[in-house]
């Protein structure tokens, strides 16, 4: 009888086993501000230390995009600026980006069609990206059993940077799309797999804030 146990690769990179600890919470669990409530399976899935490791700066950057965004439409308000505060005081670098780069002007949130007066914060962009894209590789492997190639490409779209043209093909396919509630339906998502292993997924955080990933695998080489 073959006793051995089959090794759980780290479902992000595919290559390395994964930790036996908790894993990686996606989404991460810094945008929810100390004391976290009781009683809430946090989303995670199995991951390598890092892998683990080299997200951290970038949850930072994400963690005061979603905080900005939601913050004031969030049930604990004062927890998330409270957060978002000891984050910016223990990093300089984002104290400095926040504090000195921002441009005050006026703008149309989540659809409104009366501007209102806002504060722009320039982030770095390819950071968020990377923690879409990071949630989009354990979402699939939880929908799908199995782990998105390395090379796939994991297109991002901000809710913004849908065009006209983007914007009736996105409709139509988040129509068609299953919907999944996470983390006490603070993070939604909905999602279409492809036989070919291309996927579109839609992510809402916070009923606030959106973007859009479609995936394209590649193809095996001959």
């Amino acid at each position: 009888m073959n006793d051995t146990k089959k090794v759980q690769l780290c479902v992000l990179c595919g290559e390395r086993p994964a930790t036996k600890g908790e894993g990686d919470h996606l989404p991460p669990q810094c945008i929810y501000p100390k004391p976290r409530p009781l009683g809430i399976p946090w989303n995670k899935v199995p991951a390598c230390t890092p892998c683990n490791n080299a997200g951290s700066a970038d949850d930072e950057q994400f963690k005061l995009i979603i905080g900005l965004s939601t913050g004031e439409y969030r049930e604990n308000p004062d927890q998330v600026i409270d957060s978002l505060a000891g984050t910016i005081g223990k990093n300089m670098r984002l104290a400095r980006q926040v504090l000195t780069k921002q441009e005050r002007g006026y703008g149309h949130r989540f659809g409104n069609a009366v501007a209102e007066p806002l504060v722009a914060v320039p982030f770095d962009r390819e950071a968020y990206s990377r923690v879409i894209q990071r949630i989009v590789r354990g979402l699939y492997w939880q929908q799908s059993g199995q782990i998105l190639r390395p090379d796939a490409e994991i297109q991002v779209i901000p809710a913004q940077s849908v065009t006209p043209e983007l914007g009736a093909p996105i409709k139509l396919l988040l129509s068609r799309a299953m919907r999944v509630e996470l983390n006490n339906a603070t993070f939604v998502y909905k999602f279409i797999l492809e036989d070919d292993d291309a996927s579109f997924w839609g992510l809402q955080f916070f009923d606030k804030q959106f973007v859009f990933a479609l995936v394209s695998p590649q193809t095996e080489p001959k």
